[in-house]
């Protein structure tokens, strides 16, 4: 959810509002928690889809993108922006937060770090879920 053309407080009330009516409705399981921060609970509304065929995607694009690092330093940035889409998406708490993991660590070190194993979890849940 994108919210713009409103004031911080307008856009959190009207994000919460958006979050309460989906949790209203008995919609709870397609809300997911993201992080938790105190308080403060970041979740992903069932606007964004929750699936291994988007996280494998966007984590084969990242791929993609790191492997081109070498001769174009710029593409660091869009591994971190395809990570992030790969984190809000993805289906499993745990997987979610190794990608968190190795984005943040981009953003700390200006360096990808090897996520061979992380494509290897990917891909054996991304078989799984599209298996009959």
């Amino acid at each position: 959810m994108i919210l713009q053309g409103f004031t911080t407080e307008e856009a959190l009330t009207l994000a919460d509002n958006v979050a309460d009516g989906v949790i209203l409705e008995k919609d709870v399981e397609d809300l997911k928690v993201l992080s938790r921060s105190g308080e403060i609970l970041r979740y992903s509304l069932p606007a964004l889809p929750v699936c291994w065929k988007c996280t494998a995607k966007h984590v084969g694009q990242a791929a993609a993108y790191a492997a081109e690092i070498p001769r174009y330093p710029e593409r660091i940035i869009m591994v971190v922006g395809e990570l992030g889409h790969a984190y809000r998406e993805c289906p499993s708490r745990e997987v979610s937060e190794q990608i968190r993991n190795i984005y943040t660590s981009v953003l700390d070190t200006h360096c990808v770090p090897d996520f061979t194993p992380l494509l290897k979890v990917v891909d054996r849940e991304w078989r799984k879920a599209i298996s009959v």
